[in-house]
């Protein structure tokens, strides 16, 4: 008995949809504009590099839509990766679960996506230092209040030249030229019960009190 064989049917490529793709574009327009202004602020400042992580004030990781400043500035959706402005680039780090999202969603026009795990690949700090040995003495500014103190000082490391300097920002660049920012989310606050919690606020305020006062701060 003759074995019968199957022709193997080829898959179309994948298409991008209509909706998709004007999505796209408008990200990439909106992309655009805010990189140029935020160059302008920091032309200003006299900075070489902005960093803009995808955390934010409390280091969370997923973002309401108002607090999604790298998405905005680079058009990359993902819960995380961090992006460093240049002065006339912009530079995206990701893990591998995103390396194929951030191709589809950056205009690799204005952001050059770094794939992190890939061989000869950099990270955020090892493009810095490497950055810094080409073009010289750089200044790196940060939001203290989103870029965690560790970051910061790891950035100070892979400086080496004596008129580097780490610049903590006052007040997010960002936030100072994203037009059509998105509202701040409005939520019901409300207290959790304590047999959730496990013990009442003012036991644990008691506790926080005599801790500072053990250490002779505040």
């Amino acid at each position: 008995m003759k074995a019968r064989i199957v022709p193997i049917r080829k898959s179309r490529p994948t298409q991008t949809s209509r909706p998709a793709r004007a999505a796209s574009r408008t990200a990439f327009a909106q992309s655009v504009g805010i990189l140029g202004a935020l160059r302008a602020r920091m032309a200003g400042l006299k900075l070489d590099v902005y960093l803009v992580p995808s955390a934010d004030e409390h280091q969370n990781e997923y973002l309401p839509a108002y607090r999604r400043r790298r998405e905005a500035v680079s058009g990359f959706s993902g819960s995380a990766g961090d992006l460093a402005v240049g002065r006339d680039e912009a530079h995206l780090f990701v893990d591998s679960r995103y390396h194929l999202q951030a191709d589809q969603e950056c205009d690799p026009a204005q952001v050059r996506v770094h794939k992190l795990g890939q061989a000869g690949v950099p990270d955020l700090f090892a493009w810095l230092k490497a950055r810094e040995q080409e073009a010289g003495p750089l200044r790196v500014g940060y939001d203290p209040l989103v870029v965690a103190l560790r970051t910061a000082e790891r950035v100070r490391e892979s400086l080496s030249q004596r008129e580097s300097r780490v610049v903590p920002v006052d007040g997010n660049l960002v936030d100072a030229v994203w037009e059509g920012r998105p509202a701040a989310p409005h939520s019901e606050i409300y207290a959790l019960p304590d047999d959730i919690t496990g013990e009442p606020v003012g036991d644990k305020l008691a506790r926080v009190r005599a801790e500072l006062a053990a250490r002779k701060a505040g």
